[in-house]
C-alpha cells in the first residue's frame, strides 16, 4: 500500500469512525426522546450496534487495512432473537392501544435519515474502492445500515399505522385466511 493510498484509507476510516460515533449519540438521544419502552429498547440495540461499527472500523484504522476476517461469514449483525423480541413487546402494548408523542415519531423519523445516509456512504465506499477486501466489508457495512433502516421503519410503521403494521406482521390477509 503506498503512503497516499495510506492516508486516503486512514482518512476515509476516521470519517466512517466519526459517523458512527454521530450515529451512537444520535440513538442515545432519540432513546431520552420516545415514551414506549420497547421504542427505548430499540434505540439503546441501534446506539449499541453503532459502537460494534465503531470498534470494527477503529481495528481496521489502526491497521490500515480491511482484516479478511471481517468480510467471511455472516455479517455480524445484532441478533435476530434481540429485534423479535423487541417488536414482540411492541405487539403487546399496542394491542391495547399505541398512542405515538411527537418524540417518538420525531426520533424515528431522525433515524432513518441518518441511516440513509450511512447506506449512501458505505455504497458509495465500496463502489469506489479497488480493493476487494475493502468492497467486501463496506458493502457489509452498507447492508446493516440497510437493516437498521428496515428495522427503524418497521416502528416508525407500528407507531403511525398499527393497523397495517399488524396486518404485515401477523400476515392477516383480508379474506381473513
Amino acid at each position: 500500500m503506498t503512503q497516499d493510498t495510506a492516508e486516503i484509507n486512514k482518512s476515509v476510516l476516521a470519517t466512517a469512525i466519526k459517523f458512527e460515533e454521530d450515529g451512537r449519540e444520535l440513538y442515545l438521544d432519540c432513546m431520552n426522546r420516545t415514551e414506549h419502552p420497547w421504542g427505548k429498547s430499540l434505540f439503546q440495540s441501534l446506539a449499541d450496534d453503532e459502537l460494534k461499527h465503531v470498534a470494527r472500523l477503529k481495528e481496521t484504522f489502526d491497521k490500515l487495512a480491511i482484516a479478511d476476517e471481517y468480510t467471511q461469514g455472516p455479517a455480524p449483525l445484532a441478533a435476530e432473537k434481540q429485534w423479535k423480541n423487541i417488536f414482540e413487546e411492541a405487539r403487546g402494548t399496542a394491542e391495547t392501544s399505541i398512542k405515538a408523542g411527537t418524540g417518538d415519531v420525531e426520533a424515528l423519523n431522525l433515524g432513518m435519515a441518518f441511516e440513509e445516509k450511512g447506506i449512501n456512504y458505505y455504497t458509495k465506499l465500496s463502489e469506489e474502492s479497488a480493493n476487494p477486501l475493502e468492497k467486501k466489508f463496506y458493502d457489509i457495512i452498507a447492508k446493516e445500515e440497510q437493516r437498521h433502516y428496515l428495522i427503524l421503519k418497521d416502528a416508525h410503521e407500528l407507531l403511525t399505522d398499527p393497523s397495517s403494521w399488524y396486518e404485515k406482521t401477523e400476515k392477516i390477509g383480508l379474506d381473513g385466511a
